[in-house]
């Protein structure tokens, strides 16, 4: 969240991308209006385009750097600490989990998962590692909600929600299905905040 920068019109801008590495083709982005005829492409022709991308060769390969934010860190990440060889590759699915955190955060106040427990889950298999993340979800999430995060925080990258479907998988997910995605990337929808400072007394975003 603290990389989640506020304009002066209430909408959100993303900050500090000093060790993020680039996508070529803007995979995972839903493709322009002038691209698709004025509007945009169906969710199931954007996660069959995603999916032949990665076919081809095209999705990001995988990564060995200890890097993170802790909070954040995906499994696949915190396990390189343990692997002293490095031998541990992850991948995009590592911004999937990550999604799942930060959400659970802004919705609750509170982490679904300590670090500790990451590293105790790590132990165990995935289906018994899906099961006690479920139960540390919040009580106080709505039933989309548990249900997006669930999703989300799944120890097993391969069957974590956005893995094989990329961002258009995400946003079909029924936690979303108010949200006119267009509206929204064209800064046409209403935040439900705005600051109370002026433009100029606000940061040049």
């Amino acid at each position: 969240p603290e990389n989640c920068l506020v304009r002066a019109s209430g909408h959100i801008v993303l900050a500090d991308f000093g060790i993020s590495r680039r996508l070529e083709g803007g995979e995972g982005l839903p493709p322009p209006a002038s691209a698709t005829g004025g509007g945009t492409a169906s969710m199931e022709q954007q996660q069959q385009e995603e999916r032949e991308r990665r076919r081809h060769g095209h999705s990001l390969g995988g990564a060995h750097t200890l890097v993170g934010t802790p909070g954040y860190m995906a499994p696949e990440v915190i396990s390189l600490i343990h692997s002293p060889e490095r031998s541990v590759e992850y991948s995009l699915p590592v911004d999937w989990w990550a999604l799942g955190v930060m959400i659970h955060l802004l919705l609750t106040l509170e982490e679904a998962l300590e670090h500790e427990e990451i590293i105790q889950l790590l132990r165990v298999s995935p289906d018994q590692a899906a099961s006690r993340t479920r139960e540390c979800l919040s009580l106080e999430l709505s039933l989309e909600a548990r249900g997006l995060v669930s999703r989300l925080l799944v120890f097993d990258p391969s069957r974590r929600l956005g893995t094989a479907g990329g961002a258009a998988e995400v946003r079909a997910h029924p936690f979303f299905a108010s949200i006119d995605w267009e509206r929204l990337r064209n800064l046409e929808l209403q935040p439900p905040l705005r600051s109370s400072r002026s433009r100029k007394e606000s940061a040049f975003l």
